[in-house]
């Protein structure tokens, strides 16, 4: 006769299946706290990327807003001033201040070129000149091309964009596929990350200006009716101009 202390309560097989239980328990409540976490931060994953992707369109919103404004411009002008420009831009990047630089560039035939070089220097660019880039990086005068895109006018002027004054931004090869499109499909196309002018890397997002009031129909008229473009120079985050 055994004693109460001396009986099994639970069988070996009964302790196994016990044991089998417990482990079954605990590694459902890991799942469970896991997949409750995973939840928890896709929630958080899709609210943030939701926030960023508002915060985006409406920086987008506002740049195209800037480029439409500043054609606008354009063609309600029939010859705009660079004080008019400067003015107006300057204006722009005071409520803008993503913006790095705002750029004005003047389509100009091979023809008309001197006499554009010399209108430039007589508003006071003394060292004007249409320049496109050489050898290490460096700038040298334009080789003959049917027409050129060279900027006229670069908000703010510093030291260091200051040379990139007559530039044509359509002998780059980063820029000129961006420049194209614009033209072509008359709204506005964004650039490959490149070097800006003053602001490290960035893009440029570019819109056409065309001769007359309107943007032309088809883009044989919109090539053949190319007056000038408006580029925005967006730098990335740790060059940010913070003026």
């Amino acid at each position: 006769m055994r004693l109460w202390g001396q009986q099994r309560i639970f069988s070996r097989r009964e302790r196994t299946l016990l044991w089998t239980a417990c482990v079954l328990i605990c590694a459902a409540s890991v799942f469970l706290t896991v997949g409750f976490d995973v939840s928890r931060a896709k929630r958080d994953f899709m609210r943030q990327a939701s926030l960023l992707h508002e915060a985006i369109s409406q920086r987008l919103g506002s740049l195209d807003v800037v480029l439409v404004s500043l054609v606008g411009m354009h063609h309600a002008s029939d010859a705009l001033s660079q004080a008019q420009f400067s003015t107006f831009a300057q204006e722009l990047l005071g409520a803008y201040p993503y913006i790095g630089s705002i750029l004005l560039l003047n389509k100009t035939s091979e023809e008309d070129l001197p006499a554009f070089v010399q209108a430039m220097r007589d508003v006071g660019f003394r060292q004007f000149d249409v320049t496109e880039l050489g050898p290490n990086k460096g700038l040298r005068s334009v080789d003959s091309r049917p027409f050129y895109l060279p900027i006229s006018s670069i908000e703010p002027l510093g030291p260091r964009s200051a040379r990139f004054l007559g530039y044509d931004a359509d002998s780059n090869p980063l820029l000129g596929p961006a420049i194209r499109q614009a033209v072509e499909a008359g709204g506005v196309a964004a650039s490959l990350p490149t070097e800006l002018l003053q602001h490290g890397r960035g893009v440029l997002l570019f819109k056409a200006v065309y001769q007359g009031r309107y943007t032309p129909w088809t883009s044989d008229a919109r090539r053949a009716l190319l007056h000038g473009m408006i580029a925005l120079e967006l730098p990335g985050s740790s060059t940010r101009r913070t003026s």
